[in-house]
């Protein structure tokens, strides 16, 4: 049908959850993004992001 990966579409508040699970548990951006299936690169975009909002980064 088309050719590269199947773009999936996160919502906003799941970002937010899984980056929490990275900022309050002292886990890495790899291990948790392993566990919840999504991209490193994406997973750290995600953590940035939401240290970002937090004011902590």
């Amino acid at each position: 049908m088309g050719t590269g990966k199947k773009r999936k579409s996160y919502t906003p508040e799941y970002r937010r959850e899984a980056a929490h699970l990275v900022i309050e548990t002292d886990r890495t951006v790899a291990a948790v993004a392993r566990e919840i299936g999504v991209g490193e690169q994406l997973l750290g975009r995600w953590v940035a992001a939401q240290r970002a909002r937090s004011g902590d980064g």
